[in-house]
């Protein structure tokens, strides 16, 4: 996975493939890390200490609430970042897309530690999947509206 990334690094001249499929596999792998890194940490937790059932309803919909308006947010931030279309700047939009669509993954463990309700946890998890498609569409996308070849 790494190697293509790298291929399109050193590639001075890349096809429009090669930057589609560098960017989607930049942006999967920051997307990916953050449910991994938030599974392990609740795994670590959930050796130190057990969810808390508590009235998590209003925390839970300010949790998910948190987790819409991330969107824009991270929208306008990659574009921001990829607007110049050089590789390096879609490249650093697509690992920043990534890493803040994955914000779900974060929140949806606070909602279990906190002990919310079921459905809070498959509205933010479906969220999270939502994220990932969108974003794998954007990185795609970001290219040809990018200018670059």
């Amino acid at each position: 996975m790494l190697q293509r990334i790298q291929r399109l690094i050193k590639n001075p001249q890349p096809d429009r493939q090669e930057i589609v499929w560098g960017l989607r596999l930049s942006y999967s792998a920051s997307f990916l890390l953050q449910p991994l890194c938030a599974l392990l940490f609740g795994g670590v937790l959930l050796l130190i200490t057990a969810p808390q059932a508590a009235a998590a309803a209003l925390m839970s919909q300010m949790l998910i609430a948190l987790a819409l308006l991330q969107l824009p947010v991270a929208l306008a931030m990659a574009h921001r970042l990829g607007r110049s279309g050089d590789k390096g700047a879609l490249i650093a939009a697509s690992i920043a897309l990534g890493v803040l669509l994955a914000t779900p993954a974060w929140l949806a463990l606070f909602a279990w530690l906190i002990g919310s309700a079921p459905r809070y946890l498959v509205i933010l998890l479906g969220l999270l999947s939502l994220y990932y498609a969108l974003g794998l569409v954007l990185a795609g996308r970001a290219t040809f509206t990018s200018g670059s070849q």
